[in-house]
């Protein structure tokens, strides 16, 4: 009987705790907040950031987790690269999945757009093309590397 009671309290402790730390999660998230490592600085709607190595000096290596066949995943790995490369001068980008220097310069030279956006929606939509190539090709940061890194 003594051994019911003390696994009852402490099961009700358990309960307790885990309500108590989801509840917290549920108040941050809806206040908008964002993660912030070092100097580094990612909105909650984006992703999240598990942990960044630096270097002796100014570099900063972001490894980005996604899911591949998530096509939202995609999409927000994008405006993700986009935020990098405007707040803090992202210039180089290497990808899995690829092998040498990736060249987007023949969609990335198409002069309208709309047009040039359009057709990367529709090609990563059918998965033949990853966020960082689609982020390249529809934005004018001409600046930043894409590198295939297995």
């Amino acid at each position: 009987m003594l051994l019911s009671f003390r696994k009852y309290k402490c099961t009700k402790l358990i309960a307790l705790t885990v309500a108590v730390v989801f509840l917290y999660n549920q108040i941050v998230w809806a206040q908008g907040a964002s993660f912030q490592h070092r100097n580094v600085t990612v909105p909650y709607n984006q992703g999240s950031i598990v942990d960044i190595h630096s270097s002796q000096g100014n570099e900063v290596i972001i490894h980005l987790q996604d899911a591949h066949a998530s096509l939202s995943a995609q999409y927000s790995i994008a405006n993700l690269l986009d935020s990098l490369v405007t707040n803090y001068d992202l210039d180089f980008i290497a990808l899995e999945g690829a092998e040498g220097v990736i060249d987007t310069s023949r969609l990335k030279t198409f002069p309208d757009k709309a047009i040039r956006k359009e057709a990367a929606d529709f090609l990563m939509k059918e998965g033949r093309m990853s966020a960082g190539e689609f982020f390249q090709i529809t934005h004018d940061k001409d600046n930043v590397s894409l590198y295939g890194a297995e």
